[in-house]
């Protein structure tokens, strides 16, 4: 009878559990069985809705003898480093522990520098440290996604920024009544996208408008604003651009708590359309 090794024992396992763990996050997730360095596909979703971003990820198992003391390690061979990093796509290696049921996440766009991996052969295999913090789970499966989700969109609109400005990349301005071109529409969609799926606004036939949960938001920022509003001397787009920004970093974090900040080009365009529609509102 044929026999089955080990390693291919864990590989499966490691994948099964690195798959549930991100289908209980609600996203929908293919297996790929050509084997050309990334086993799952994830789609993800918010509230029923399907984003556009994609997330790639290599599953690595191991069965560590003694997973308290030892530093989580994965073998990575340095053509698909260098791959995944020259690629759009948001690729992420997960490392699984098949005895201890637990895994660390590590993003080699982020990690890993081409310059030192150009002083290897693409077959090199290196053994790469995961930093323990980063807990492959259902945390880290959320945390994942929103980073995936918010690095698409700024992203998506940098590149629209560019092509339409020819490298001018200044801050934007709004109103969105008076949308200059097929980039700015399409830049409006994913800045209108990722508000919505933040809770900041919602989107009706006849426009955009606040969620009365961002609104309360910002009607608590302006009244602990209002004190010291002698500072902008009567000046209300002034005003309401501090208040916009205290108001988002305030719905955002009450949205996506496990985030740290955002991309500087999604943080300005949601800033310009919050903006324009306080003084919409004035």
């Amino acid at each position: 009878m044929p026999k089955r090794p080990s390693q291919h024992d864990i590989a499966s396992r490691a994948v099964a559990a690195v798959r549930k763990i991100w289908a209980d996050a609600g996203a929908a997730v293919d297996e790929l069985h050509e084997d050309y360095g990334e086993d799952l596909l994830v789609q993800p979703s918010l509230n029923g809705e399907m984003d556009s971003v994609r997330i790639w990820v290599q599953v690595k198992g191991t069965a560590m003898s003694n997973p308290n003391k030892s530093d989580p390690r994965a073998r990575l061979a340095v053509g698909h480093l260098k791959r995944w990093l020259t690629t759009d796509n948001y690729v992420i290696i997960v490392l699984w522990d098949v005895r201890a049921e637990r895994g660390w996440y590590f993003l080699p766009a982020y990690e890993t520098s081409i310059r030192e991996l150009h002083k290897f052969p693409d077959n090199k295999r290196l053994s790469i440290s995961l930093d323990p913090k980063r807990k492959f789970d259902s945390k880290g499966a959320a945390y994942l996604i929103w980073h995936a989700r918010l690095e698409h969109t700024g992203e998506a609109v940098e590149r629209l920024r560019i092509s339409q400005n020819s490298m001018d990349i200044s801050a934007p301005t709004w109103p969105t009544e008076d949308i200059k071109s097929e980039q700015d529409a399409l830049i409006l969609e994913h800045t209108a996208r990722i508000m919505a799926q933040l809770g900041m606004i919602e989107r009706l036939p006849e426009g955009i408008i606040f969620t009365d949960e961002f609104r309360h938001v910002i009607e608590t920022v302006t009244a602990k604003r209002d004190k010291d509003a002698h500072r902008y001397n009567d000046n209300y787009p002034k005003f309401a651009s501090v208040v916009a920004l205290e108001s988002l970093v305030i719905q955002a974090q009450n949205s996506a708590p496990m985030l740290n900040g955002f991309p500087s080009r999604v943080m300005q365009e949601m800033h310009a359309v919050t903006s324009y529609l306080l003084g919409a509102y004035e």
